[in-house]
């Protein structure tokens, strides 16, 4: 489960769709590499999660795309679980865009406080913190 909120409202509500992928599949989520798959099992909460395989080497990462406000405080969170050793790491990360399709450059990013280096049998959370939007920031893709 993922929530990307703002802080900076009085209702912080999640604005990923699925954030939880209990719709059984993963129709929200983009990837960048490898195969993303909904699975049963391992589940922190609910019916399915998410599961990345990959045979290389190279970073993989899941993501959603999500309009922002510049200048209002944005947090990424959820539970990750690194049970493979062929991982390195696993972290959280908010990327901010100047156009709202979520491409171009990058203005800048942030990075969970935390990331997964070591294997775990249980899920572990991991949050960014609340976080400032940039200045020309008009979307962001909240990455794990």
């Amino acid at each position: 489960m993922f929530f990307f909120t703002s802080t900076s409202f009085a209702s912080a509500s999640n604005v990923l769709q699925d954030p939880g992928f209990e719709s059984g599949g993963t129709l929200s989520w983009r990837k960048w590499g490898g195969i993303l798959e909904a699975v049963s099992a391992p589940v922190n909460t609910g019916s399915f999660a998410a599961r990345v395989i990959s045979t290389t080497s190279s970073t993989k990462w899941i993501y959603q795309l999500t309009q922002v406000v510049p200048g209002s405080y944005y947090t990424f969170s959820g539970y990750a679980l690194k049970n493979d050793a062929n991982i390195s790491y696993i972290l959280l990360r908010i990327s901010w865009y100047g156009l709202a399709e979520g491409t171009g450059t990058e203005l800048s990013h942030v990075d969970s406080t935390e990331s997964l280096t070591e294997n775990s049998s249980g899920y572990r959370f991991l949050s960014t913190g609340s976080v400032l939007a940039p200045d020309g920031a008009v979307s962001a893709k909240a990455r794990a």
